[in-house]
Parts: C-alpha cells; structure tokens; sequence
C-alpha cells in the first residue's frame, strides 16, 4: 500500500470510530506516515508548524495520545529522553538497535528470534500478546569514532 493509500485508510478509521479529523490531525498523521524513523512530539510540532502556524503543542500531544489509544501509534522510550512514535499500523513487528551515543535507531526483524521467542514462551506454558527488543551500543559510525 502507498502512502497515500494508507494516509486515506486511517483517516478513514478514525472518522468511523467518531474521532474529528482537524486540518493539524490530518497533517500529524500524514507526517508520521511519511517519516522515515521514529518522531518525538518536537519534532512533529517543528513540521507541522510549517504547514499549521497557529496549532499548539498540547494539539500535537493529544492528537499523539489519540493515535496510541487507538493503537495507530506506537509510543516508545529508548532512553531517558522524551518519548517518540512510530507507526504502528499495518506494520510487521520489528526491533529495534539503538546506538548509545548518537541516538541512531536501526529497526529489524529476524524471524529466528521471534521463532525462539515463542519456544521459551512455550515451554513456560506463557501467552505472549506483544514484546519488544531493544539492543543498546555503538552504532558502526560511532564504533569507529571510538577506536
């Protein structure tokens, strides 16, 4: 599916379950479709300044919340800093590598480990509903910086 086509299928979504779509919601979810890593509540306000001059922040926080509730975001914290969202609609799962210096956030998916996910959860007679894995180091530019 384009971007386009997923831009139009969740503001369809919302408007069925009754949420009002206003210009800066269109916009924060056109943004977080288009993005190509993961946003904080900054950077979504800094660019839909641009095209929104007279919408707040708390707009971009509740329009956040909103999308989270409803499980079109996700929220995550990868360090003591602010958290930032990603899209979580029709999204495969993936994890995530975070460098420790830079911030730098690589997203992957190895289905061995989810497949030895589900074995542990398995032999412990566990359900699992959702996970996540977060890997913290040196990311290969801030690895050599280092050396």
């Amino acid at each position: 599916m384009n971007q386009k086509e997923q831009v139009k299928n969740l503001k369809e979504t919302l408007k069925k379950k009754g949420i009002r779509l206003t210009k800066a919601r269109k916009k924060i979810i056109e943004i977080l479709v288009t993005s190509k890593k993961h946003l904080s509540p900054d950077e979504i306000y800094s660019i839909l300044k641009k095209s929104c001059p007279s919408t707040g922040y708390a707009t971009v926080y509740r329009t956040l919340k909103i999308l989270t509730d409803e499980k079109i975001t996700r929220k995550r914290k990868f360090n003591e800093k602010s958290s930032l969202y990603e899209l979580a609609a029709e999204e495969k799962h993936h994890d995530h590598l975070i460098c420790v210096k830079c911030g730098t956030i690589i997203e992957f998916e190895d289905r061995r480990i989810e497949k030895l996910q589900e074995k542990i959860a398995k032999k412990f007679g566990f359900k699992i509903e959702d996970h996540k894995l977060e890997l913290y180091g040196l990311c290969p530019a801030c690895k050599k910086s280092k050396s």
